[in-house]
């Protein structure tokens, strides 16, 4: 599994808001929501990374271990 679909299955299963992924990760709100919406053909890789590596911080934060689940991102931005 490559960043990309990894970071979209964290997005899938995070239950923070739009607002909270990109300000945790340091992107522009406008630019994750486009991203989550599959609107953007090359979203670059060092803005995918910042969403991937907050997600990734956020799941093992909540149970103590980087390979459990995130909970889902279902809000709208």
């Amino acid at each position: 599994m490559d960043l990309l679909q990894r970071t979209t299955e964290l997005i899938k299963a995070s239950k923070l808001t739009y607002r909270e992924i990109a300000d945790g990760a340091g992107v522009d709100i406008q630019w994750f929501a486009k991203f989550k919406q599959g609107r953007i053909g090359d979203p670059g890789v060092s803005k995918v990374q910042a969403v991937h590596d907050f997600l990734a911080s956020k799941k093992g934060a909540a149970s103590g271990d980087a390979a459990s689940d995130v909970p889902s991102c279902n809000h709208a931005a």
